[in-house]
């Protein structure tokens, strides 16, 4: 209350000082110090008046403060507990790779979203041993359970998983535990196709070079006879042409990963790289009397050409390499509502049913001893499938032994 006494009457003589200052010189002296008086007294009453007022209007209105009480606080951490798990749970659940968490009794306590499609069911309260049907992963839970850390993989429905144990909490030398489920089949995949390239191709170096290597060898000691001298010459170019041939179709592999080969689309017209093809294959299609025919429209497709070519010529010499002798090749280029067409038929030796599969595999031959004898890299195809993946192309294959074989590649284009 005093400091709004004091509120009021601080205002009111500001205000009246100003007035007394414009009418100073209106008024005599006496006459002027007494109005002053008494406009200061009234103005600072009603000023005060006002503020106490409004002060205690305000002191009404307001909500005494009530003191916290311990159990204020513990709902307080129980609510920002219970978000925290929710946080938590919405973390796990969209999770990619799959989590379950196990309690001290081996049950599991919780299966993610990720793992509950997977196992196409909810595995919660189920025993360790009822998760998957694999010895290591039970022995991964069993050890985690007993305060041991490791992983393992395993193979389930064709796949093959990576299982990583992590240790939460203990009770009487017991652990609850998390184990992490995550899918490397693709993985796995692709570093068995490196080693398996690599292998490929450090054996099918080391062939051509021992070849010229013993060649020379049989020279250089004077072992040769005069005669032999041209067969071994011969030999030595052949083998020397077959090792430039695999270097070739590997960096042409290596090449189609290449982000820069991707970006250099531009229109294409497939009529005219079949056509050049077939010019390019005629002399080898000669040695074995077999007739090159082409059917083909005008069609363009987005593309990149140097890789298009190399993927149809190595249909075509594929379908010449594997052929009979006085047989066909027909080559046939075409449109349907599915997309452009590429079709290789021959009427060759034909790929048996088990070996489909597998003829885009690096290095893969279906006739390893007629490959070897044509100079064949066993790349060919491994660079016609790499090639239509790059283009979003779908290849089809029919095939029967001794009927030949027909191969189109459709671009969606």
């Amino acid at each position: 209350m005093k400091k709004a006494v004091f509120s009021g009457i601080f205002i009111t003589a500001l205000l009246t000082a100003g007035f007394v200052f414009l009418s100073i010189n209106k008024m005599e002296g006496y006459k002027l110090l007494v109005f002053s008086v008494l406009l200061v007294a009234l103005l600072s009453a009603f000023f005060t008046y006002m503020i106490a007022k409004i002060n205690n209007i305000k002191s009404k209105n307001s909500k005494p403060q009530v003191e916290q009480t311990e159990d204020d606080f513990f709902k307080k951490d129980i609510c920002g507990i219970e978000i925290l798990k929710r946080e938590l749970n919405s973390i796990m659940n969209n999770y990619r790779d799959g989590i379950l968490i196990f309690d001290e009794k081996l049950n599991c306590i919780f299966i993610n979203n990720s793992l509950k499609k997977f196992l196409g069911k909810d595995a919660k309260n189920i025993k360790y041993n009822e998760v998957f049907d694999d010895e290591k992963f039970e022995m991964l839970v069993l050890k985690a359970s007993n305060g041991q850390k490791d992983s393992a993989k395993i193979e389930f429905n064709e796949k093959i998983y990576q299982c990583t144990s992590y240790l939460l909490d203990e009770k009487d030398n017991k652990f609850l535990s998390m184990i992490s489920i995550r899918d490397i089949s693709a993985q796995e995949e692709s570093d068995s196709v490196r080693v398996e390239f690599s292998a490929n191709v450090s054996h099918e170096l080391k062939t051509p070079l021992t070849s010229i290597m013993g060649n020379a060898e049989i020279i250089e000691m004077g072992i040769a006879k005069e005669d032999d001298i041209r067969n071994i010459a011969s030999n030595i170019r052949s083998e020397a042409e077959r090792l430039l041939n695999l270097i070739d179709d590997v960096i042409n592999i290596s090449k189609l990963s290449d982000k820069e080969i991707k970006q250099s689309f531009e229109e294409v017209f497939i009529d005219e790289i079949a056509r050049e093809v077939i010019n390019t294959l005629k002399f080898s299609a000669g040695t074995k009397n077999i007739k090159l025919n082409l059917d083909s429209k005008n069609i363009s497709l987005s593309g990149n050409r140097h890789v298009i070519y190399e993927m149809f010529y190595n249909l075509v010499d594929n379908a010449i390499s594997y052929g009979r002798e006085n047989g066909t090749v027909n080559v046939r280029i075409y449109a349907d509502d599915k997309g452009k067409h590429f079709e290789v038929k021959d009427n060759g030796i034909g790929i048996a049913k088990e070996e489909q599969k597998r003829i885009f595999e690096r290095f893969y031959r279906v006739d390893k001893s007629r490959s070897k004898s044509t100079g064949g890299t066993g790349l060919g195809l491994s660079i016609v499938k790499h090639g239509s993946l790059m283009h979003g192309a779908e290849i089809s294959l029919e095939s029967a032994e001794g009927k030949g074989t027909k191969i189109d590649i459709c671009f969606k284009d």
